[in-house]
Formats: C-alpha cells, sequence, structure tokens
C-alpha cells in the first residue's frame, strides 16, 4: 500500500495521470478497485485480512512481471551489444586492419603503433568477457525471478482454493440495489406464493409450545408451515420488537447465537399507503467446521439476503413478511449435510392474529 502512494505521488509531480490499479492483465472490470472500496467500507477484521492478502498478491505479481519485461529488455540490450562486440573483435594475426588507424601517429615506429593496437584489443577482449558475465548474471536473475513468480501464484492458487466457500459466499459477494420496479415486482411475487401456499392438513399435526406444525416432503424440498394465535391487542408491541429485531444485530444475535453480522445494505420507499417500512438486508452466519481437526483455524461462513416490508391493512392489522432474494452459488453443497433455506414469514391480524412461517428448504 505504502509504495502504491508513493508511486502515485511521484506521478502527479511529473505531471502523468494516476496509475489505475485495476489496469494490467492480472485484473479485470475494476476488480481491484471495487476491492479497494470495499475494504475502506468494512470494519471486519477477517475481511479486511483477506481482501489485504488478495490485493498484496495481485500487486506482487504485477511488480514481478513488470521486473521480468525489465529484465528482458536488459538482456536483449545485452546480446546485442555482445554481438556487436563479437564482431567488432579483429584477430591478433590482422593488425594490418589496426594500423591504418594510427597511421597519422606522432611517431612513425611500427612497433608502437602495433603495441597501441593491441592494448586496444586487450581493452575490447575485457569489455566482452565484462559484457559476457552481466549477461550471465541476468540470466540467472530471470530465471530466479521466473521460479519466484511461479511460486507465488502456485501459493495463491493454494490459498484461494482453501478459502474458495468463505470468499464465495461471505465476504466478496456485490449487493446490487433493488430499483422500484424490482422491489415491487418482488413484493408482489412474495405475497402471491404466499397466498397461493397450501399444505394438507396432516392426520396428526405437530403442536408445540402453542404452535401447529406441518410439512410437506417433495422430492429433496421440504415445505413446512406453523401457525399460533394470540391476541390482537399485543400485535403493535409484536410488530414493533419483531421488526426491531430483525434489523438490528445486537437484538438478533440473542435469538441466533451463530449470528456473525447482519448489515442493512438498503432502505426502500414506494408509493404512500402501500407499506409503512422496507429494508433488504445480509445476515452472516458463523458456524464450526464439520472437521475437528479444523475447527480452531478455520469457521464455515454463510450468508442469506432478506427482503424485509411492514405493511399496515386498512382494517387495522398488519402484514409482515420477509423472504431470501438470493440464490444459491451452485446447485451443489459445499459441504456435507447442507441445505439452502428460502424462508418467508408473514403475520396478518384478525380478530386474532394469526402467526404463520412458510419455509421452503432445499437439500443441495
Amino acid at each position: 500500500m505504502l509504495e502504491y502512494r508513493t508511486r502515485q505521488r511521484c506521478l502527479k509531480k511529473r505531471g502523468l495521470p494516476p496509475e489505475d490499479v485495476a489496469s494490467g492483465d492480472d485484473s479485470s472490470d475494476g476488480e481491484e478497485n471495487f476491492e479497494l472500496a470495499l475494504e475502506q467500507s468494512q470494519h471486519d477484521a477477517d475481511v479486511v485480512k483477506r481482501l489485504r492478502h488478495r490485493l498484496i498478491s495481485r500487486r506482487s505479481r504485477l511488480k514481478k512481471k513488470r521486473e521480468l519485461v525489465d529484465l528482458a529488455r536488459t538482456m536483449h540490450t545485452l546480446e546485442r551489444q555482445y554481438h556487436a562486440l563479437q564482431s567488432s573483435f579483429p584477430s591478433l594475426g590482422h593488425t594490418e586492419l589496426i594500423l591504418p588507424r594510427y597511421q597519422h601517429h606522432p611517431s612513425s615506429d611500427p612497433a608502437l603503433v602495433k603495441q597501441i593496437a593491441y592494448r586496444r584489443l586487450l581493452q575490447q577482449a575485457d569489455q566482452l568477457r565484462s559484457g559476457n558475465i552481466t549477461l550471465q548474471h541476468a540470466i540467472a536473475k530471470h530465471k530466479t525471478f521466473a521460479s519466484s513468480v511461479q511460486a507465488s501464484i502456485s501459493s495463491t492458487e493454494a490459498w484461494t482454493l482453501e478459502h474458495i466457500h468463505a470468499m464465495t459466499v461471505c465476504d466478496f459477494v456485490s449487493f446490487r440495489p433493488l430499483t422500484t420496479d424490482q422491489f415491487q415486482a418482488k413484493l408482489c411475487h412474495m405475497l402471491q406464493d404466499m397466498a397461493s401456499f397450501n399444505v394438507p392438513n396432516a392426520a396428526h399435526a405437530n403442536v408445540v409450545d402453542g404452535w401447529t406444525d406441518r410439512r410437506q416432503v417433495i422430492g429433496s424440498r421440504v415445505n413446512m408451515v406453523a401457525t399460533k394465535s394470540f391476541p390482537a391487542n399485543v400485535a403493535d408491541s409484536v410488530m414493533e420488537r419483531t421488526w426491531a429485531m430483525l434489523t438490528s444485530a445486537s437484538l438478533l444475535e440473542q435469538i441466533l447465537p451463530f449470528l456473525r453480522k447482519l448489515d442493512v445494505l438498503q432502505t426502500l420507499t414506494g408509493p404512500q399507503g402501500r407499506h409503512q417500512q422496507a429494508v433488504v438486508v445480509r445476515r452472516h452466519f458463523e458456524f464450526a467446521h464439520d472437521d475437528p481437526t479444523k475447527r480452531r483455524r478455520r469457521r464455515v461462513v454463510h450468508y442469506t439476503t432478506l427482503l424485509l416490508v411492514w405493511q399496515k391493512l386498512e382494517g387495522g392489522g398488519h402484514v409482515l413478511t420477509s423472504r431470501t432474494i438470493d440464490v444459491p452459488i451452485t446447485d451443489h453443497a459445499f459441504g456435507v449435510g447442507e441445505t439452502w433455506v428460502n424462508e418467508c414469514f408473514q403475520y396478518v391480524q384478525h380478530m386474532w392474529l394469526l402467526y404463520s412461517i412458510y419455509i421452503w428448504m432445499a437439500i443441495l
């Protein structure tokens, strides 16, 4: 980072345009600029550490590539000098080629002229020997740098492969804000799905602490609905506490101890009277690794993005809906027994308040 800033200041003093860190063969589509902005906006030490590791690795590779190009140019120059010296290297048996250069020498002694030519010949031989040694050093340095670059690439690939799960499904997933039309379409689709959701009544429904639980299994899909009724006079307080819990990490982690982070990504607005509040939140869950030998140094992180909408009905009731708006990155599970949960719940107030949870779970 310090080297990058120093290079930028030097370019500015020379009147040159600032260097774009995303330009080069090793980055595309402004990936590094995005990571720099993301690093400045994050307050999670693990996220910043991973981002800096990726930035440092990328810049190291780019620097070594530039040094390899410079070395190649130096080697080319030295080779040209080497061939030029070879072609101009005279033979001791052909001193007559050198003598005309000294025919106007003050001394007319042929022996002195040959001595001067011989000394010049020795100087050219020394220069040629020195150039050859420099060329050999440059070749050795080039091979060392090539090996270093290959080792760096292998190390980066190994690190990326080891941390691909966390990099893919957690900290490096960008969010593009929803437009008003997208929000309205998702909300309408959500309400239609919930209205049409119908699980046949089971002969013996599970009842736990007042909750009626019914489930439907179709292939690798599990549909579940749970309902509970309670007095309508507590609806307002239930709505407020539930909304606060869903949008506050400090409150939600009391219920979900494995919550790692909760971010409010976007606050949405719509036509007056259509809804009261709507936000998009992202929740990060951190779980211990299945392998006991890896629990200390590595944890599994999952994320889910939710659209939360709190509406007030004309009859004085409330509808609070929540549904995941992202989809699995792959069709296959990353870990053993991993599942993908598409959760959606709704409060509806009538004479009594009916609380329903609809969960669509895909066992990948």
